[in-house]
């Protein structure tokens, strides 16, 4: 593991519980979004306007693992609003986890960024909480996906990823959406 949070800080810093000292710096407004409620100790909520919580990793390239917690509060997304759980890197070289806002045929499913790649999976549905584990390989499949446990069928980026490692909660780094 090079980050583990568990984010039951309610306040201030979220400590990483590994031996590397990652510290994500949250940045929430009001700050009692902090304290939420979650499936595993505590939880932030991000308001989708400018929430937030951030760190540098250093390079993280396939192999990974990225294992997520999420909770989507609209039933169904609105369109053009993608609802991301987190990214790490940017420009092109780049991974996310987040619900597909767009209107149409890929609306409200899994949805990731890589390699200017838009890779597409299952539904995900709103108002529950979801387990999410993305895994990024060095050789094909370069990306496998598991929901709540469960293997999931998932489009393919056609190389492995390299990202630069900066790892954002709850937005969209390169437009700073949220």
């Amino acid at each position: 593991y090079i980050g583990v949070w568990h984010l039951d800080e309610v306040s201030g810093t979220h400590y990483d519980a590994t031996k590397y000292g990652n510290n994500l710096t949250p940045y929430l407004s009001p700050t009692s979004n902090q304290a939420a409620s979650g499936v595993i100790d505590g939880a932030d909520k991000f308001d989708g306007q400018d929430d937030y919580a951030n760190v540098s990793l250093g390079s993280l390239n396939a192999p990974f693992t990225i294992e997520a917690w999420g909770y989507f509060n609209n039933a169904d997304q609105p369109d053009n609003d993608y609802d991301y759980i987190l990214m790490v890197g940017t420009g092109t070289n780049m991974v996310s986890i987040s619900r597909d806002g767009s209107a149409g045929a890929n609306k409200n499913r899994y949805y990731s960024w890589t390699e200017s790649s838009q890779l597409f999976g299952p539904v995900l549905q709103g108002q529950e909480w979801v387990h999410i584990v993305a895994v990024w390989n060095s050789s094909s499949p370069y990306h496998s996906l598991y929901i709540n446990g469960v293997s999931q069928s998932v489009d393919q980026p056609s190389a492995a990823v390299s990202t630069n490692g900066n790892l954002a909660l709850g937005k969209y780094v390169p437009t700073n959406t949220h």
